[in-house]
């Protein structure tokens, strides 16, 4: 494990720096300490990653990984060539910094995109209550003119916790119509490129693996063959 130190180098930074800013912001101790204790438990993931990639490279099963790219095979590599590919992408100290940098640009987006959509919303829901309900829009007008300071506040604050749940299952619904806010996944990306590189592919492309067993293909059918009567 020692080969891994640079993930506390990454992580032990990101973990301290969002601790403070949560305890700044909201006062929570408790809240800062557990952003710590999930950060200890991401590098304690990557080292049980570690360590299985690890066996799996030492141990040279007998597995064979035929690979694929665009529906045709395009070559086999053995389990423990995967394996050590993987581990490679995975102790590289520049993946993470890079898949931080991505994790930061998609915050900009989805701050971009909450400050910009979030307004328009309010204003045509504004513009469709005016047109077809004019009684409703003026009741609520003269409602924001006769209030004092303090029950403005509480009701923007009512107002930004009914538009928590709402943007957050906005949010889950654009991931899941495929929109990914700029999210490139680098490890996926080192992986590929090793592939191609393995398979001696010089055309971008993304390749696909599957096991395959050599003791299989020479392996009898337990089921009896059809016979025409």
């Amino acid at each position: 494990m020692k080969k891994n130190k640079w993930w506390w180098l990454v992580l032990a930074p990101m973990a301290v720096l969002t601790a403070i800013v949560f305890v700044l912001f909201s006062g929570s101790f408790i809240g800062g300490l557990s952003i710590v204790v999930t950060v200890g438990m991401i590098n304690c993931l990557l080292d049980w990653f570690d360590y299985r990639l690890t066996a799996r490279v030492n141990a040279d099963k007998p597995l064979t990984w035929i690979g694929y790219m665009n529906g045709i095979e395009i070559g086999r590599i053995s389990d423990a060539q995967y394996a050590n590919i993987k581990l490679n992408v995975l102790r590289d100290g520049r993946l993470p910094v890079a898949q931080l940098i991505n994790m930061g640009r998609m915050a900009l987006t989805i701050i971009q995109k909450v400050i910009v959509e979030v307004p328009l919303l309010f204003f045509w829901g504004a513009v469709a209550t005016a047109i077809f309900s004019p009684e409703s829009c003026a009741d609520i007008v003269r409602e924001f003119q006769r209030a004092d300071p303090p029950a403005i506040t509480l009701a923007a604050r009512s107002l930004l916790q009914l538009l928590l749940p709402v943007m957050i299952i906005a949010f889950g619904a654009m991931i899941a119509m495929g929109y990914r806010f700029g999210h490139r996944n680098h490890y996926d990306e080192a992986i590929n490129l090793m592939l191609r590189r393995h398979f001696k592919i010089p055309v971008d492309g993304d390749v696909q693996v599957y096991p395959w067993h050599f003791e299989k293909e020479f392996r009898p059918s337990p089921f009896p063959p059809i016979r025409d009567e």
